[in-house]
Order: structure tokens, then C-alpha cells, then sequence
């Protein structure tokens, strides 16, 4: 029995999954991540949406910094 596409999807992301965990951003990536923080601290904004999330490691830092 063949599987359905949302099975092949969620195989395909969980092979890569340890993969990316372990990649380390460029330094562009983390420059502008701080940028973005001092920006919404200023703001006092609580609550923003990622679009386009990946595999959050953008969203587990925000959460961490709140």
C-alpha cells in the first residue's frame, strides 16, 4: 500500500529534521534577528506572526526573549 502525500511530507521533513537542528546561522541572520528585537522591545509590541516559520528557530528565540 503506497503512502499518502501526507505521510511522504512528514518523512521527508523528520529526515532532515536533526539536520537542521544543528545548523548554525549565518551571521547576517543573527544581526538582523537582534535588529528586529530592538525594534519590537521599543515598540512594546507582545505579540507578532511569523510567516513562514521553517523549522522555528526564529520563533523559539523571540519566545525566549519575551
Amino acid at each position: 500500500m503506497s503512502k499518502n502525500i501526507k505521510d511522504n511530507l512528514i518523512d521527508s521533513y523528520n529526515k532532515k529534521a536533526q539536520e537542521r537542528e544543528l545548523d548554525s546561522l549565518p551571521e547576517w541572520k543573527l544581526a538582523e534577528r537582534e535588529r528586529f528585537l530592538t525594534i519590537i522591545q521599543k515598540e512594546n509590541a507582545k505579540h507578532f506572526l511569523e510567516i513562514g516559520a521553517g523549522p522555528g528557530k526564529d520563533s523559539l528565540f523571540f519566545n525566549r526573549m519575551a
